[in-house]
């Protein structure tokens, strides 16, 4: 899939926010292929195989329902500089559970972003947070 990235690559602080359940873990292929490869394209300025970088970071936040209590229901991972990176781990997260649960904990983890955002203030670049 191609995607209209910009002549010049945007430098920005993207998080991906992944729902790690099996609900998702069955769709993860598909949501990477649709919103993760385009968008890490975009702001890497090309396509993510070539080298080099845009100064983009990028970081993802994983979170479960509440029938992983008492486990963690929040676990993030970077700061990245290579788009290879976030790919590689959205693929090592383990999907499961969710099934017994209608409460997922998307608070914590829009939380948690939020608190990667404030530990990286950088008032010069914008950040981005895609919600999977």
């Amino acid at each position: 899939m191609g995607v209209n990235a910009p002549e010049t690559p945007v430098q920005a602080e993207v998080i991906f926010i992944v729902e790690a359940t099996a609900a998702n873990g069955a769709y993860i292929n598909e949501l990477k292929t649709n919103y993760v490869v385009p968008t890490l394209e975009y702001f890497h300025g090309g396509s993510i195989e070539e080298g080099g970088g845009s100064g983009s970071v990028y970081s993802v936040v994983a979170y479960t329902a509440a029938d992983c209590l008492p486990g963690l229901p929040v676990s993030a991972y970077g700061p990245f500089n290579s788009p290879q990176n976030v790919l590689e781990t959205i693929d090592s997260i383990q999907y499961i559970g969710g099934r017994a649960e209608s409460r997922a904990c998307i608070a914590e983890a829009l939380a948690t972003a939020l608190a990667c955002c404030e530990e990286r203030a950088r008032p010069d670049v914008a950040t981005h947070m895609l919600l999977l």
